[in-house]
């Protein structure tokens, strides 16, 4: 397991890997099941519970038992399978380690491919702001306390909240602060948690995992003669992958009969405090304003504001928490950067791939992806120079973020070529083009910074001595 998450050279087996993981990521694609021998080998032994629990959540999204069975349903506008960008959020980062045009020069840690693993199960699978609290107990149990944590890091509870509230929202014309904190106040104080609702999400997360061994059942190596196989995959691999669904399932429902679930007291607590947490900020009117040169003629531009206010909130809860543990690691000697600053790491890693498949010609949904592109970089240069005044190492955050950065300069970058190629021919494009433009003239504004990150100081002691103090964890989860 690496020292730290950067590498000076590479692993001998890299190629070897990152080739495999290319096959399980087409297979994914389409929608055929790993092999758990091949998950262990492209993201670790202690991944693969993590990698199948949330493959069975998010298959029961889609219908649980396949076209062939009768019901199923896309979860992703581009009918790729839902796992897809979980497991590239894990698996890439290896990938890029030494990709052209420009290696990545860092990777993941065994904590951070469990994180990105499972940081869109609440949102996701939970889908509502008690769901999401709820799946997050479940993976806290399952999973361990800092695969918890990382999900609640990862998960941006403010914008749940709002999302659960905008059709009634966008029954205001206009909708502007008033209207949104005075539904927002009322909401508040509707908020109850029946313990019956608590029990019925854990069920159905049994469920899910149920209709996972029944599709792989009946799907995987089929007994019954004549019927066409959809996959096929070796009889102890099918028994182990058996085995790890049974493992998750007897893992929750121990949960329940242990009667350990979390108190409705508790949830009702924490959701009226996420409640508290955005109506004090509007309180504040502390906004951070949209570019309104990049919204479309029908954006909201108020609510379009808030939710940008509540991403960014989120990425300082988690920079906030990534300096409270950098100082507890230094009073105790642990100076390892996994212990800190993972969770900002799995954050700008997951949205990489994103940025690099983002769909272009859809200005609503390119916008998104590049505002909130744009705040974890903001946001990872802010955590870089407070770790850097605390005197602690931060070299793989300084990757990420200058990866991500250099992601989408090129993304952009290619993207106005193509634009100014087609407004030649078609006027319409110039939207686009002009869009984009204003996007790179931005984005340049930040390159001082990106750059300045390899020249600060930790302050602190040189490498050879941090090496030296490093007490390596066991394990993570």
């Amino acid at each position: 397991m690496e020292l730290f998450g950067f590498r000076s050279s590479l692993p001998q087996d890299y190629e070897e890997k990152a080739a495999l993981g290319i096959v399980v990521e087409n297979g994914i694609i389409s929608r055929n099941t790993p092999q758990p021998s091949h998950i262990a080998k492209v993201l670790g032994e202690p991944a693969v519970d993590s990698y199948y629990f949330m493959h069975a959540l998010f298959h029961a999204l889609e219908g649980g038992f396949g076209r062939n069975r009768g019901f199923f349903d896309y979860a992703r506008r581009d009918h790729i399978a839902i796992q897809k960008h979980s497991f590239s959020a894990a698996f890439k980062p290896y990938y890029r380690l030494n990709r052209k045009p420009f290696p990545s020069r860092y990777v993941l840690t065994t904590r951070g491919v469990v994180g990105n693993l499972i940081h869109d199960i609440p949102e996701e699978h939970g889908q509502t702001p008690i769901g999401a609290l709820i799946d997050i107990a479940i993976i806290r149990y399952l999973l361990g306390d800092t695969a918890g944590t990382d999900a609640d890091l990862h998960t941006k509870h403010g914008i749940l909240i709002v999302d659960s509230i905008e059709d009634r929202l966008k029954e205001f014309s206009p909708i502007n602060h008033e209207n949104v904190s005075k539904l927002l106040d009322t909401q508040r104080g509707k908020v109850d948690v029946k313990q019956g609702s608590v029990r019925y999400h854990y069920n159905q997360v049994l469920g899910s995992l149920l209709k996972f061994k029944d599709y792989v059942e009946l799907n995987v190596n089929p007994k019954t003669e004549g019927v066409p196989s959809p996959q096929s995959m070796p009889p102890q691999e099918k028994k182990l992958l058996m085995d790890i669904i049974m493992k998750l399932y007897s893992g929750v429902n121990m949960q329940m009969k242990a009667r350990e679930l979390p108190d409705a007291a508790s949830l009702k607590c924490t959701l009226t405090k996420n409640y508290d947490e955005i109506l004090d900020l509007m309180a504040r009117h502390d906004y951070i304003p949209v570019d309104e040169s990049l919204l479309l003629k029908r954006d909201p531009v108020f609510l379009l504001t808030l939710k940008k206010t509540l991403y960014y909130a989120s990425l300082r809860k988690m920079a906030k928490k990534a300096m409270e543990d950098a100082k507890l690691a230094l009073a105790g000697c642990q100076v390892i950067e996994d212990s800190y600053d993972s969770t900002m790491v799995q954050s700008i890693s997951e949205s990489i791939g994103t940025i690099a498949t983002m769909d272009v010609n859809n200005l609503h949904h390119a916008t998104s992806i590049y505002r909130k592109a744009r705040g974890k970089i903001n946001v990872g240069i802010e955590l870089v120079k407070e770790l850097s005044g605390l005197g602690v190492p931060y070299e793989t955050l300084r990757l990420a973020v200058d990866y991500e950065y250099r992601t989408l300069e090129d993304r952009i970058k290619s993207s106005i070529s193509t634009f100014r190629r087609d407004a030649k021919g078609e006027t319409d494009w110039n939207i686009y083009l002009n869009a984009f433009s204003l996007m790179s003239k931005k984005l340049k504004k930040m390159r001082s910074d990106v750059k300045r990150m390899k020249h600060l100081s930790t302050g602190g002691p040189s490498r050879k001595r941090v090496r030296g103090i490093i007490t390596r964890m066991s394990q993570f989860l």
